[in-house]
Formats: structure tokens, C-alpha cells, sequence
């Protein structure tokens, strides 16, 4: 059996201020640090084989506050999905600065490339890969330091069958969500566990 330890990153201003954030290099704000600190001791007892992040400044940030010394394999196959003409808007500016795009998006929300992005799909199929190879290696603990999108798809991918049921987990800023996979099978351990 293996075990993931999935760990959302901490706040960022962005997060706060409700902005699409996706491949966008972005610092924890004070509170993200904060929830890292006091994540840190949580997370301080596990021996996990290997540590994967992404490589995008919240997720290093959170890593090396949570995990310091650690050996930390950073990858680009764990970032968020890629926004594009989104990213750093809000909603509401969203749909005041590109109206059509947004239509077209929401009217297909898995399939729809962003202009200068990414579609879910990319981004699943993306984050996917990357869990086969790291599930694909040996029985062991790995610990996964990404971002809300991609935990989402892991685990909807793992316990559900199906990328498309993503929206039916809140993954929160700093938690850890446990799932343990056999060969044909996954559960839930725990999800937003502090």
C-alpha cells in the first residue's frame, strides 16, 4: 500500500483576495506562514520516502518552512492549472475584461484552453502522470505539496473514478489530506487535518 500525504500550500494575498491564481510566482502572505509554522510540527514525525512539490514560489515556501533540510524534489507537473488571461483577476473582472472568453470556458469548463493557458483537462492529465510515476515506483509514504486544483483532481481520480467530481472536495490552505492507494483500490484517510 502506498500513502500520500497531500498538503494544500499556504494562504497567499491572492487567496485572500479571491484572484485566479494558477503558474503565477506568488509568496505566502504573513498568515500562510503562519498556517506553515504551525503545520511544521504536524508533519515533523513523518518519515515519508520521498517529498515532491511544486515548483511554484508558494508551494517551495511552504515546503521549506514545513519540511526544513529536507531532500525536496521540485516539478513543474505539480502546479496549479494554468490560468492565462485570467490569472490575477478576480470574478467580477473577469467578467468585465474578457466576457467571451469566460462564456466559452464556462460552457466548457474540462475542455476549454484559456488563451494563454491551460484546460482542466491539461492540467489532470498533467498532475495524473506525475502520480502514476510516483505511485508507480514502490510501496512507501510520499508527501505532495501542491495546490488546491491538483489535490482536488488526485483525489477525485482516487476515490471517485473520475476527474469530473473535483468541485466535491474543499481542499484549505496549510491542511493535510491522507489517501492510502492499494492495486485496486483507494480510501480516504483524512482530509483537512491540521
Amino acid at each position: 500500500m502506498t500513502e500520500l500525504i497531500l498538503i494544500r500550500h499556504g494562504e497567499t494575498e491572492y487567496n485572500r483576495e479571491m484572484r485566479f491564481l494558477g503558474h503565477m510566482h506568488l509568496p505566502l502572505n504573513e498568515e500562510g506562514r503562519e498556517q506553515a509554522r504551525k503545520l511544521m510540527p504536524v508533519i515533523a514525525d513523518e518519515m515519508p520516502d520521498r517529498i515532491y512539490c511544486s515548483d511554484l514560489e508558494r508551494c517551495v515556501e511552504t515546503a521549506q518552512i514545513i519540511l526544513p533540510g529536507r531532500d525536496i524534489e521540485y516539478t513543474g507537473a505539480l502546479r496549479e492549472m494554468d490560468f492565462g488571461v485570467f490569472e490575477g483577476l478576480t470574478y467580477s473582472e473577469i467578467k468585465e475584461q474578457h466576457a467571451d472568453e469566460l462564456s466559452l470556458w464556462e460552457n466548457n469548463r474540462a475542455g476549454h484552453r484559456i488563451t494563454g493557458g491551460e484546460s482542466f483537462t491539461d492540467m489532470a492529465e498533467r498532475v495524473l502522470e506525475q502520480m502514476r510515476i510516483i505511485t508507480g515506483q514502490r510501496e512507501g509514504k510520499y508527501v505532495i505539496i501542491s495546490h488546491s486544483g491538483c489535490i482536488r483532481t488526485i483525489l477525485s481520480h482516487y476515490i471517485l473514478g473520475t476527474v469530473g467530481d473535483t468541485w466535491r472536495f474543499m481542499v484549505d490552505n496549510c491542511k493535510v489530506s491522507r489517501l492510502v492507494t492499494g492495486d485496486d483500490y483507494a480510501y480516504l484517510k483524512s482530509l483537512n487535518e491540521k
